[in-house]
């Protein structure tokens, strides 16, 4: 029995629905068990830029963001709860450029001051590494689209 017309086009879209839902739902509950709310999404990030750098200095580089780990944590939720504002600000009514721009460079400082932290972290590490380890930072990073264009 083959299905055609209107009915074959209505179990296909039911099908593609159902699996969509399905895809959800299983990434959903992964996020749960092993995302960024579990992890945290400092870690995340910090685990990521750790990575790039050479073996020899990626140990002392996780001590350091270790020891700043709490400041760092609260510069990014302060960064949220300003971002937050900020777009509560953009969906009033009566729109307040004023506001709005200074809750944007509030952001801005506030992303300036994470990225501060963890600058501080990385300077202390760099500093404690060797020549050797120091000469290979920053080799093969750029990812695909960098190599692309050399």
């Amino acid at each position: 029995m083959t299905i055609r017309g209107k009915w074959a086009i209505s179990l296909l879209v039911l099908f593609g629905v159902s699996l969509s839902m399905n895809l959800f739902v299983v990434g959903f509950a992964a996020s749960r068990f092993h995302g960024m709310g579990r992890s945290g999404g400092v870690e995340h990030m910090i685990g990521g830029f750790v990575n790039r750098f050479p073996r020899e200095i990626r140990h002392n580089l996780r001590v350091q963001l270790d020891e700043v780990r709490p400041e760092l944590s609260r510069e990014f939720l302060e960064l949220g709860d300003t971002r937050r504002r900020m777009f509560s600000l953009m969906r009033e009514d009566q729109l307040d450029m004023v506001a709005l721009e200074e809750a944007m460079s509030e952001a801005r400082q506030k992303l300036t001051d994470a990225m501060a932290v963890g600058q501080r972290a990385v300077l202390k590490a760099i500093e404690d590494a060797d020549p050797a380890s120091r000469a290979s930072i920053g080799e093969g990073w750029g990812g695909w689209w960098h190599r692309r264009r050399h």
